[in-house]
């Protein structure tokens, strides 16, 4: 069968994801992705799973990403994850479970930006990499750095969107900002995202 395009943000996901005999497509929505990986013979065979949204969604209450990964039966040799909120959280999860984050890319898609990493088991990542020795940014960074959220990769490689994913990232924590009444200016959610601004701004002025 013909490769079939599809939307920019699984393009970018298709990208990263290393050839495997079997991969697990988790959240696969449309399944589109999971018909790619066989017919573009990324993988052999492909697992797609999913949730029912409507209720899921209305609730507010689906699953983290790191509670899917810990649910695994095992810790498998590499996972491509595209969160949506949550990065620090699962950045600093995935590399205490044992993990390398060897990747990460920024696309945009419906004007929307989006970020993914591929982290690639210890033990696999010469494997993945091609690498004897690969240094992991990740390891020496402060628990308390904004890069976690970021993308400590994404700040080292700079992509073509980066200028334009940090300006957002200001964008969204100057209007949290300029929403906050004045009885609120001397807290310290006011002031740690005062202190992100301000970071985030200096990676734009260092280029």
């Amino acid at each position: 069968m013909e490769p079939r395009p599809m939307m920019d943000r699984l393009e970018a996901v298709f990208s990263i994801v290393p050839k495997a005999h079997a991969i697990a497509d988790i959240g696969t929505d449309h399944g589109y992705l999971a018909v790619e990986l066989i017919n573009r013979q990324r993988a052999e065979y492909v697992i797609a799973g999913d949730v029912h949204k409507g209720p899921l969604e209305s609730a507010r209450s689906g699953f983290l990403m790191r509670d899917i990964v810990d649910a695994g039966p095992e810790p498998l040799e590499f996972y491509v994850l595209q969160p949506q909120n949550g990065q620090k959280e699962l950045r600093q999860y995935m590399v205490q479970k044992g993990y390398v984050i060897v990747l990460e890319i920024i696309v945009e898609d419906a004007g929307k930006l989006y970020t993914a990493f591929l982290a690639v088991r210890n033990d696999c990542v010469e494997a993945y990499t091609g690498m004897t020795e690969y240094v992991d940014i990740y390891q020496s960074l402060p628990e308390d750095s904004l890069l976690w959220s970021v993308g400590a990769l994404l700040e080292q490689d700079r992509p073509p969107l980066w200028m334009k994913y940090i300006e957002y990232l200001i964008y969204q924590r100057q209007c949290v900002l300029d929403d906050m009444t004045e009885k609120l200016n001397h807290t310290d959610k006011y002031q740690d995202l005062e202190q992100e601004v301000n970071f985030l701004r200096n990676l734009l002025e260092n280029k």
